[in-house]
């Protein structure tokens, strides 16, 4: 029985081909996705459905939103899908459900194929995805990282079609592999830069002449794909705009900068409080990846084949070139071209982040069920607890070293006894690696509840995902249901009764834009969500317009001007939403019904305890909604 499971848990011998094995993981791991993003996650409004929603003019937002402005201008294959999905007539939660079950199966067999292919066995990464759905995926490089899926979905896709696209590569699978990464920017410009990068780094490890290579036309097929959709983007999709001079755009560049801030993306580690720690925590992630990757190549370098080397080479060369990146961002600032900066280069780390996570896991249960070493045995039973406490616990846990994370609520001491388990099971994962651990010849006999130990910790591994699953279940009818939808995830507020005759009265059947306040996602819990699940478009000031749309930042600080009392286009955003109140309760009827005529807003949702000088149409909890004394259509395209 025993040495059924090392055989089953050990690796496919070098010269052996990964071909069958490689069509079954595939097959098998997206069949595993696809049911898991459809029926065992919360469902997700994806943000690519609301953009295919506004490209399809499903939601008629007035043509100066910002919001409408960066998506309908905003090039992606994936919503002119929806887009036309939804032109012919196709509902859009149905679809929207499928997709984050198709997102969610990419994401699994990606994992899974990576994992196949430097670890060559097919049950280990078959069990990869699962171990990974629990986990707080931590350090995130200020971008944030979720496996399976998340609502923003653009990036997630990119990242692991790079990572799938690779590994294709990897293992010499040109013809599906090329034609992906010509398609890939039509998906995502950063990842498919990245990418596009890693395959000719690829080709140089591998010593292939890609022009020579018979399959290239598939590439070209590819990107005739790409460049017909940007065609289609162009000359049916996009907004016009009238032309920016250069002067506009560096100083909406600087005012969103300003605005926005060095948060979240932008945010440089120089930036925290203490500089060496924050280096240390940016970058932890990488370190752990590369001793592993280091220990694997020295000493169980017969196990690697020239494949996995060429995969784990190209990554780290994407690792380089983030890093390089980096460092022109926190000590070459000004110098640096704002092109490299809006890449978001950062994000390119997390790819090596989400895979490490799999390695440990990997690695972990290939030296303990298969090798039976006892210090790949305790990394794997540490994994395995933390993935099973990372279930229980909200939020999550990471299964990474994340000094100063958020967990257990701020108890320091919790949160060190954690920290030093990851420690533990990170070296002692680098020392089984490193070949410390291995079961002498002359060992004792072992008792038996410890020799079938790797195995139960398999099936722990397993019962996590299956007791997680089981409880999504219960949850199941909201998959079907959207008023249990909106109601589980806060869409409406449930504390308070006649929501329903609201939102269908108000909502579904209004007309024009909704000018919300932005106290109305606090005090009541009713989200911009069902907003976009009922065809209405809302504006919540202050603006702020996107980085990579200079004209949604022009409009956002035109928008601040009428509809957060900004004294002019420059005016910072700081500031405007304390001051909303008496902006809002100032105006008279005569300018609100010139906002209404210049800007389409037809109704204003604000807080129970503000009074404007309009008349009041309905209640929602503690929500007042206002009808504007005029509903015109926008007078311009796009604020100057």
């Amino acid at each position: 029985m025993i040495s059924s499971w090392r055989e089953r848990f050990a690796p496919t011998p070098p010269a052996q081909s990964l071909d069958a094995a490689l069509v079954r993981v595939m097959w098998i791991s997206a069949i595993m996705g696809f049911v898991h993003g459809v029926f065992l996650m919360t469902p997700i409004w994806l943000n690519s459905v609301i953009n295919g929603q506004l490209m399809a003019r499903v939601v008629e937002c007035p043509p100066w939103v910002p919001k409408f402005l960066y998506e309908v201008n905003s090039f992606s294959l994936i919503s002119h899908a929806y887009a036309a999905l939804f032109a012919l007539g196709a509902p859009e939660w149905p679809v929207s459900i499928l997709s984050s079950g198709l997102f969610t199966a990419l994401m699994f067999f990606s994992t899974a194929v990576a994992g196949l292919l430097i670890l060559r066995n097919v049950w280990i990464a078959l069990l990869l995805p699962l171990a990974l759905v629990d986990l707080h995926i931590l350090p995130d490089h200020y971008y944030h990282i979720e496996f399976p899926l998340d609502s923003s979905n653009y990036g997630i896709i990119g990242m692991h079609l790079t990572l799938y696209i690779t590994s294709l590569l990897a293992m010499r699978k040109y013809g599906w592999g090329l034609f992906l990464l010509g398609i890939l920017p039509a998906i995502h410009a950063s990842w498919a830069i990245a990418a596009w990068g890693m395959a000719a780094a690829l080709c140089l490890y591998q010593r292939v002449n890609p022009f020579k290579l018979r399959e290239l036309r598939y590439f070209f097929l590819g990107v005739g794909v790409f460049l017909a959709d940007m065609a289609i983007h162009h000359f049916f999709v996009r907004h016009p705009l009238p032309p920016l001079d250069p002067a506009q755009t560096q100083g909406a560049w600087e005012s969103f900068m300003r605005d926005y801030g060095r948060q979240k993306h932008h945010k440089l580690i120089s930036s925290e409080p203490r500089l060496l720690w924050g280096f240390w925590n940016f970058f932890v992630a990488e370190a752990v990846f590369l001793a592993m990757i280091g220990a694997a190549w020295l000493r169980r370098g017969a196990q690697l084949t020239p494949a996995a080397r060429n995969l784990l080479k190209t990554i780290m060369t994407l690792m380089a070139a983030s890093f390089v990146v980096r460092m022109m961002l926190e000590f070459a600032l000004e110098s640096t071209p704002p092109f490299l900066e809006m890449l978001l280069t950062g994000r390119w780390l997390n790819l090596d982040v989400t895979l490490g996570y799999a390695l440990i896991f990997g690695w972990s249960m290939q030296l303990a069920v298969a090798e039976r070493n006892r210090l790949g045995l305790a990394a794997f039973a540490l994994a395995v607890l933390i993935n099973l406490a990372s279930w229980l616990y909200p939020g999550g846990l990471a299964l990474m070293p994340c000094h100063g994370c958020e967990a257990f609520g701020g108890n320091k001491l919790a949160y060190l006894g954690f920290e030093l388990s990851v420690w533990v099971m990170v070296l002692a994962l680098l020392a089984a690696l490193w070949g410390v651990g291995k079961p002498g010849e002359a060992a004792a006999p072992t008792p038996r509840w410890r020799a079938r130990l790797p195995e139960a910790l398999v099936a722990i591994l397993a019962l996590t995902y299956v007791g997680s699953a089981a409880a999504q279940l219960t949850q199941i009818r909201q998959v079907f249901d959207r008023q249990e939808y909106y109601v589980k995830n806060a869409f409406v507020p449930a504390q308070c009764d006649g929501w329903q005759g609201f939102i269908d009265k108000h909502i579904v059947h209004g007309e024009g834009a909704i000018l919300a306040a932005p106290a109305e996602l606090y005090d009541t819990k009713i989200s911009i969500g069902i907003m976009w699940a009922n065809h209405r478009c809302q504006v919540t000031p202050p603006l702020l317009g996107e980085l990579y749309s200079v004209d949604s930042i022009l409009s956002a600080q035109q928008g601040n001007v009428d509809l957060a009392c900004a004294l002019d286009a420059n005016t910072p955003t700081e500031g405007l939403q304390e001051g909303l109140k008496a902006c809002w309760e100032g105006k008279s009827a005569a300018q609100w019904n010139a906002i209404s005529a210049k800007l389409g807003i037809t109704q204003i949702l604000a807080p129970g305890a503000w009074r404007l000088d309009l008349p009041e149409a309905d209640r929602l909890c503690s929500l007042r909604l206002y009808e504007l004394p005029s509903r015109g259509r926008p007078e311009a395209s796009a604020p100057r």
